[in-house]
């Protein structure tokens, strides 16, 4: 007996702490389903569904508070690409309604099979802001719980699962923080029949918080009301709930797929940099592959986004990667002209030198010993011709029989050059390995590199350092 008055209590208070005034319990009575029949067939006798609690009398400030709450199960997904995510959640409302009153010492909870609540009784017409989609559960039944408590009370509890649209900030991306908003209101009646309330003890509850690519919390679960206009010709001001959702994006992930990938590629292209100047094709072909990865790496990035027209914080960091590649095969360029205006300069000199010395050896003819007459004439007028700078080594001179200048056959400059050719090689293959031309000697790639690369070899990696640190510092 004492069992069953502390039990009376509990249950007594219970009821009085949720609003659903007093509870008369008497264990004694024997509730069968006759009794819970008649009270639902007396609730639905002169029920209208279509018609909310004091409907007629709404002039006098007599408002259906409906008082909401809700715990999100869990956010299934975050789209960047849509702008949008999906929320599966129970969703509950709570409102009096005297027509719903029945003498039952206990709370009924009637099924509704496949069937909506609202067929029967009256529900609030809750709608939910910058919802894109959404559909409430259903396996066996509908999943709709209704309790309606002696007073007139009416908890109404479904499963939903939202999909919302959320305007995206992706100036940061991958570093970004999202707030998006779940806003509830009703999409027929404005304040002055329904007003939206948060129950006073956490109103939203989140069960799981994480995401593969985002950490979330709750924020901000506030009371307003605003203008809308569902028709073309009726605006009003709703009662409208609403909280923040704060998803952000866990980077570490892009780390590995993005970011040290690009960095990976401009450290490639620094091995350009300790190769001879000379070692064209491989110079090259380190530069090319590894700006070409480089945009096919940011063509992948750039196809798991939204279309945007503005850059992201991962769109500088690939920019600033592509650029340095770029300034890596500029800087070959260069040392490659670098390296063959030299080559030109010393071109240059060993044929003045050679030369120089083909004519000192010329003006240098000892005719003392020559005998033969008409030789003699030949070679003196040669050496007059050549001491006035008439003919070219390559030139055509052709002598009479006494040894006359008789013509002179200037050559074309492509005989010049192919005279001067033969010659050259001609040395090449008699003369010692270090008296060789330069250009005919074969291609080295050891010796002294270029002073641009030396240069190169320390001035882009600690650029690049200084790159990063003003990159991450400016992004975290």
């Amino acid at each position: 007996m004492a069992f069953k008055n502390l039990w009376q209590k509990l249950l007594k208070s219970f009821y009085n702490n949720q609003g659903l005034g007093p509870i008369r319990f008497d264990f004694n009575q024997n509730l069968g389903d006759k009794k819970v029949s008649e009270a639902w067939s007396k609730i639905k006798q002169a029920y209208n569904p279509l018609l909310r609690p004091n409907f007629t009398v709404s002039f006098l400030g007599n408002v259906t508070d409906v008082i909401v709450s809700l715990t999100i199960l869990q956010f299934d997904s975050v789209n960047d690409k849509d702008k949008s995510f999906k929320t599966d959640m129970y969703f509950r409302q709570r409102w009096v309604d005297y027509r719903a009153q029945h003498n039952l010492t206990t709370v009924l909870t009637p099924g509704f099979g496949k069937n909506h609540p609202s067929a029967f009784i009256w529900v609030p017409d809750t709608v939910f802001r910058v919802m894109t989609g959404g559909y409430i559960h259903s396996n066996s039944t509908a999943s709709h719980k209704v309790d309606i408590y002696p007073n007139g009370t009416v908890s109404w509890g479904c499963r939903v699962t939202l999909v919302s649209h959320c305007t995206f900030d992706l100036h940061n991306y991958p570093m970004d923080t999202q707030r998006c908003e779940i806003g509830v209101l009703s999409f027929a009646h404005d304040k002055t029949h329904i007003n939206y309330v948060w129950i006073e003890d956490n109103p939203v509850s989140l069960i799981l918080n994480h995401l593969p690519q985002h950490s979330v919390h709750i924020e901000n679960a506030t009371n307003l009301s605003e203008h809308y206009s569902f028709s073309s010709n009726k605006e009003g001001e709703y009662s409208i709930i609403k909280f923040d959702v704060i998803f952000e994006r866990r980077f570490q992930a892009y780390i590995f797929q993005a970011f040290f990938p690009s960095a990976s590629l401009v450290m490639v292209s620094w091995v350009s940099f300790w190769l001879h100047v000379n070692c064209v094709s491989a110079r090259l072909g380190i530069g090319i592959v590894s700006l070409l990865t480089t945009y096919r790496l940011w063509e992948v990035v750039i196809n798991a986004m939204p279309k945007i027209n503005y850059t992201t914080a991962l769109d500088i960091y690939m920019l600033g990667c592509t650029t340095f590649i770029c300034l890596s095969l500029l800087e070959y360029g260069l040392a490659t002209n670098i390296h063959f205006t030299l080559w030109k300069e010393q071109k240059a000199n060993y044929t003045w030198q050679t030369i120089k010395k083909k004519q000192e050896t010329r003006k240098s003819i000892d005719f003392t010993n020559v005998t033969n007459l008409r030789t003699k004439n030949a070679l003196n007028q040669m050496k007059q011709i050549y001491d006035t700078k008439q003919i070219n080594d390559t030139d055509l001179v052709l002598f009479d029989n006494h040894g006359r200048v008789q013509s002179i056959r200037k050559t074309s400059i492509r005989e010049q050059k192919l005279k001067l050719k033969e010659e050259y090689l001609s040395m090449w293959k008699s003369d010692p390995l270090g008296n060789r031309p330069y250009y005919f000697e074969p291609m080295m790639v050891t010796g002294k590199p270029a002073s641009l690369d030396i240069v190169s070899r320390f001035l882009f990696p600690f650029g690049f350092l200084c790159f990063n640190i003003i990159y991450w510092a400016s992004f975290l």
